[in-house]
C-alpha cells in the first residue's frame, strides 16, 4: 500500500503544516501522483509543501512560503469520501486550506461533475486505492472544519 504525502502550509505563523496522506496504488507512477496533488490544490488555497509518495519516490520539493491569504487555515478542509469497490466500505482524506470560493452558492459541496471537483474524482478514481489496496469511488468533496 502507497501514500501520496503532500504537507499544506496556512496562513497561520509559527504552526507546523497540515499533512494529507492519501492512500494509492502501489505500483503509482510519479506524474499520476502529481495529477492527484494538482486536483488537490486546484481547491486549497493553502501553499503545498513537498510532495512524495510514501515509498520515498520524490514528486515535488515543494514550498515552505505561507499563502499571502489569512483565509488560509488548515482547519478549514475538503474531505474526499470515497467508497472501496470490493468491500464497499467508506474511507475519506481531507485537504487543508479549503478554497471556499469553489463551493456552489449555498452548498458545502464540491460539484464532482466539472471543473476542480471532476479532477479530484477522476485523478483519484484512477490511481487512489483504499487502505486494504482495492479500486475507490469518489463520492462527495464536502467542506469541513477540523
Amino acid at each position: 500500500m502507497a501514500y501520496i504525502s503532500t504537507l499544506i502550509w496556512d496562513h497561520t505563523a509559527g504552526e507546523s503544516p497540515a499533512n494529507m496522506q492519501i492512500p494509492a496504488d502501489d505500483a503509482i507512477s510519479v506524474p499520476d501522483a502529481q495529477a492527484i496533488i494538482a486536483a488537490c490544490n486546484a481547491v486549497s488555497i493553502g501553499t503545498f509543501g513537498r510532495q512524495e509518495i510514501v515509498v520515498k519516490t520524490p514528486v515535488a520539493n515543494g514550498s515552505q512560503v505561507r499563502p499571502g491569504s489569512p483565509l488560509a487555515q488548515k482547519e478549514n478542509r475538503y474531505r474526499v469520501g470515497y467508497q472501496d469497490l470490493t468491500t464497499l466500505k467508506y474511507g475519506s482524506f481531507t485537504i487543508a486550506a479549503a478554497d471556499l470560493t469553489l463551493l456552489p452558492a449555498g452548498s458545502e459541496f464540491l460539484d464532482l461533475t466539472a471543473g476542480v471537483g471532476l479532477a479530484i474524482k477522476s485523478t483519484v478514481d484512477a490511481d487512489g486505492r483504499s487502505d486494504v489496496g482495492n479500486a475507490i469511488s469518489v463520492y462527495e468533496v464536502r467542506f469541513v472544519v477540523i
